[in-house]
């Protein structure tokens, strides 16, 4: 059986089982089943004969460790190359689907009211390192944070040993304090004789979505890739799920856990840096002064007007070639001249409005030392020039010419940290903390 130790989204599985259509068992194949953050989900499979089974986009299947699992296909059969080899025909391919359930068959997209999921960088976000050990244990949720339909929660999760006696836990050399605490600890249990007392042996951190009522799988994939990007963009590197599950009732007098794999094709480089340690004293943002349950509200109402600055936070690889910084700055200068339309800026001030209002004093110095300029007039006049010298064929490239890959490198992030900062004071996130987190981030 698969534990929930054995599951991590960013990291790479493969299982040998057989397959077949919902309720068509005696059309079993072999398959060999993969999975990694980068390929996605695979079925390579071979099938003697040419009957090929029709999965209408669900396919039933059973691993060698005796896990029932379910894989989705968005549309179209298996599609098998066709062979034969000494005399024997046979069907072999591989398939794409961009989901598995291990853990139950199911007959239809599965709903449930509520999902539970880890995050890349998530427990590093709410305490340092090491320090889950010393965390106090809360029964009830830590956060509570409205979304459309339900409620956001953040959970303890882990393991727990059952504690008969102090002295199974508790090292004293003073055999009276060891003795004592014993007594205390019997008189204590006689009063809740029906209670068990646990040591916490590991701890992390789960963010569950709860609905009012039950909520289709994909829904749910999406809500939870909007949080995913919503802490991407509070610490600004790619966070991405390293576990998905929900719980079923199979009718066996007991529920089932159903863990998800989604196919994200995520580049290796993304991969990286999402599990690279990050530590939570340089983060300038951390569960303290994020005030998740009033970011998380507006946040999912505003995602979808931010997909594209949210997207190249989360597919980041750690490097740029000069065509992508190029694309870069024209993306982030187009943005920055849209915050001036949405709020109606001065007249003839599309660059300067937004940066004197929304950048940190040290990103201006930044501009102003890349372009060489000694105001933000002539910071605002560069970053036009600059959009315009890539953006339109033909213009020549005055200033392009004379800044090099580091300083046009430089530019982009600071565009970029203008534009994040600009989404972040709009979330509720205080100024102070934005221009802190900017100054963190700024290029050396």
């Amino acid at each position: 059986m698969i534990k929930p130790s054995d599951v991590d989204l960013l990291g790479n599985m493969e299982w040998h089982g057989e397959f077949f259509p919902p309720g068509n068992v005696e059309e079993r194949f072999l398959g060999h089943l993969t999975y990694s953050a980068s390929g996605g989900i695979s079925l390579a499979f071979s099938i003697l004969g040419d009957d090929v089974p029709s999965i209408n986009g669900i396919l039933h299947g059973v691993l060698s460790t005796g896990d029932p699992v379910t894989l989705f296909r968005r549309e179209g059969g298996l599609d098998p190359g066709l062979g034969f080899t000494n005399g024997i025909l046979s069907r072999s391919g591989t398939a794409s689907f961009w989901g598995l359930c291990v853990g139950a068959h199911f007959d239809a997209e599965p709903s449930s009211d509520q999902y539970d999921f880890t995050l890349s960088g998530l427990d590093e976000f709410i305490v340092p390192n090491g320090a889950t050990e010393h965390a106090v244990w809360s029964p009830e949720p830590l956060i509570n944070a409205p979304m459309p339909g339900g409620v956001l929660q953040l959970i303890n999760a882990g393991q727990g040993q059952p504690v008969m006696s102090p002295d199974s836990v508790f090292i004293n050399l003073n055999k009276n304090a060891l003795d004592a605490l014993n007594t205390r600890f019997g008189e204590v249990r006689a009063l809740f004789p029906k209670d068990l007392f646990f040591v916490k042996k590991a701890m992390h951190y789960v963010l569950r979505l709860k609905y009012d009522e039950a909520s289709p799988l994909q829904e749910a994939l999406r809500r939870l890739i909007d949080i995913g990007a919503l802490f991407a963009l509070l610490v600004r590197f790619p966070v991405h799920p390293r576990r998905i599950q929900f719980s079923v009732d199979p009718g066996i007098g007991t529920k089932v856990q159903v863990y998800v794999f989604l196919s994200e094709y995520l580049e290796e480089g993304t991969v990286r840096l999402a599990l690279a340690k990050r530590s939570h004293h340089l983060m300038p943002i951390t569960v303290n002064n994020a005030h998740l349950e009033q970011l998380v509200p507006v946040w999912l109402a505003e995602a979808v007007n931010h997909g594209v600055l949210v997207s190249g936070l989360q597919h980041r690889t750690g490097w740029r070639t000069r065509q992508e910084t190029h694309g870069a700055v024209v993306l982030y200068a187009t943005q920055i001249e849209g915050i001036h339309v949405e709020e109606h800026g001065p007249k003839g001030q599309k660059y300067a409005y937004p940066i004197e209002k929304y950048a940190s004093s040290v990103l201006v110095d930044l501009l102003k030392k890349r372009l060489c300029a000694n105001t933000l007039a002539a910071v605002a006049e560069g970053i036009s020039d600059i959009r315009n010298e890539i953006a339109h064929v033909g213009k020549p490239a005055k200033l392009l010419k004379k800044l090099t890959s580091s300083d046009l490198s430089d530019i982009a992030l600071c565009l970029e940290l203008i534009v994040v900062g600009y989404v972040l004071r709009k979330l509720g996130v205080a100024t102070p903390v934005v221009m802190q987190y900017q100054e963190g981030f700024a290029p050396d």
